[in-house]
């Protein structure tokens, strides 16, 4: 992975969130997904980014309790100001905001981050027995990375 972080076009971590909503984890997760896949179709997205890969991680809130279902993303291609990919990011989510997007600067820190996600996309052991059941069942059959 950090081979090819190196290797990249101008790469780039990108994280993009979901607000905060009390609705199941598994619709949440639906939702960022399709919303995912609702950016990547834009052409102004398309036009700007060249590539990637993705990961998926899911943490519970510990101020509101709420699941954080999110994306992180190491895409290529061309300068993209963190406003424009915001107002994107909103507008195919109704009001969601990217939380980062920055140049990566050490490629093997990046690398063994995002293998941490694609291997742990949440942290089971933190949570009680039903927060953990209803995540283990969000997460059954769902691709993590892409």
């Amino acid at each position: 992975m950090a081979e090819w972080i190196e290797s990249a076009d101008h790469p780039k971590l990108v994280t993009l969130t979901l607000k905060h909503t009390s609705a199941p984890l598994s619709h949440q997760i639906e939702h960022l997904y399709a919303f995912f896949r609702e950016l990547r179709r834009r052409k102004d997205f398309r036009t700007t980014i060249t590539g990637g890969i993705w990961f998926f991680q899911i943490k519970k809130s510990k101020n509101d309790g709420l699941w954080h279902p999110h994306i992180h993303a190491i895409v290529t291609g061309l300068y993209l100001p963190r406003r424009r990919l915001s107002r994107m990011w909103s507008e195919v989510t109704y009001g969601s905001f990217v939380s980062e997007i920055r140049s990566v600067q050490d490629p093997q820190k990046v690398a063994n981050d995002v293998a941490r996600y694609a291997t742990s996309p949440g942290t089971l052991v933190d949570l009680p027995p039903d927060d953990a059941i209803e995540m283990v069942e969000a997460l059954h059959g769902r691709r993590i990375c892409g």
